[in-house]
This record gives C-alpha cells, structure tokens and sequence, in this order.
C-alpha cells in the first residue's frame, strides 16, 4: 500500500521520466532532485529508482538477502553497488549523501574504488 506521498513521489517521476538522462545518457538535475526528496519510509523504492538510473548496473549492482552481521535472527536487504568509475554514478552517490537522513539508515561501507554496501532491515520473517 502506498502513501499519498509515495503516489505523488511516482506521479513526479513519471512526469519527469524524459529529463532523468540527458543526450549522453548522465542524469540529470532531475534525478538529484528525486533522490534527495525521496520519502523517508521507503528506503526500498529508493534504492529501487536510483537502479534504473545506475550505469553498468548489470555488472555494479547486486541485491541480496543477508543475515544481519550482529543481530541474531534478524535479515537484511543487502545492497553492494560499484560506480564502475563513472562520473554519472558518482553523481548519484553524492545525491545519495545530500538525503543525510536515508543515507545514514542505509548506508554500510565505502571502499576505494567506489564500492558501497548498504542495507534495509527487513521485517521479521
């Protein structure tokens, strides 16, 4: 079920979908702008709009269910992505930061070469 938000956060996007990429295929202010003002409880949908976005996501990005590192019988979705060293998915990664707050619930581990881990909690299963 989605909020009245999540709806007008998908009627924005679609209204914006030819403006997320431009000529080159590097996105746009658009997408900063749908990134840094995602709805705070939908982490999922988040990370599911910045893949549609990702460059070379088919080689730098992998989704998997884990268990958590320290809580016992808890799980989450675990996010390892790669910016391949592309400007534009760097792009993303710093609109990713400017939304401190899904940033910080989410984000794991940076590495050199532009690895990131991220993780959702998932509910009791």
């Amino acid at each position: 079920m989605h909020t009245e938000l999540e709806k007008q956060h998908q009627a924005l996007i679609e209204l914006l979908k030819d403006e997320l990429m431009d000529a080159d295929g590097y996105p746009t202010e658009s997408v900063e702008k749908i990134i840094t003002a995602w709805p705070l409880e939908n982490p999922k949908g988040w990370f599911e709009f910045i893949k549609q976005q990702w460059y070379y996501s088919t080689w730098g990005w992998k989704e998997s269910v884990q268990d958590h590192e320290y809580r016992k019988n808890k799980r989450v979705l675990r996010y390892n992505i790669s910016t391949a060293g592309w400007s534009g998915n760097e792009y993303i990664i710093r609109a990713m930061q400017s939304h401190s707050f899904l940033w910080h619930i989410t984000w794991v581990q940076s590495r050199r070469g532009g690895h990131y881990i991220f993780e959702i909690p998932l509910e009791d299963e």
